[in-house]
């Protein structure tokens, strides 16, 4: 059998001896440059969804406000009325943009013949107005409530 030649052990703190054409190992800068542009173009676009979020996030918290308000108002007005007072108010102003004013108007025909009634069937509307970007807006509310009606002696 014919011994074979064993090449040396490569020593680690020679350099390796190159063939023509070879490079070494790593990113060349233009590759680094290109996995930077891709990876940039990717945060700008993640950070625009995160934005458009944000602002439709303020926009459901501003419109919840504003339902939540409208309706509290309305109930108001109507337990007044239920317990035979004036509403304290009938226009108003609340979260600093949002203008409200109330209509109230009987919704049962007045009857003049029949046994007086202890009731009288009302109309509440309420109509919220704030400033928009091109219009003013509008959110209305409207119910159907029982008034008591005063006592003749």
């Amino acid at each position: 059998m014919i011994a074979k030649a064993r090449k040396p052990a490569p020593n680690p703190t020679q350099p390796v001896p190159r063939s023509k054409g070879a490079t070494a190992p790593g990113f060349t800068l233009m590759e680094v440059l290109v996995a930077v542009t891709i990876l940039g173009i990717g945060f700008v676009a993640l950070f625009g969804v995160l934005s458009g979020t944000l602002g439709t996030v303020t926009r459901i918290e501003d419109r919840e406000t504003l339902v939540r308000t409208s309706q509290m108002k309305l109930n108001e007005i109507c337990l007044a009325l239920r317990q035979g007072r004036e509403p304290p108010a009938r226009s108003g102003r609340f979260g600093g943009k949002y203008r409200w004013q109330a209509e109230i108007e009987s919704a049962g025909a007045d009857e003049e013949e029949g046994p007086r009634r202890a009731y009288r069937l009302a109309r509440v509307r309420l109509q919220v107005t704030w400033p928009g970007s091109q219009a003013e807006n509008r959110y209305s509310l409207e119910t159907m409530t029982w008034v008591p009606v005063p006592r003749e002696q």
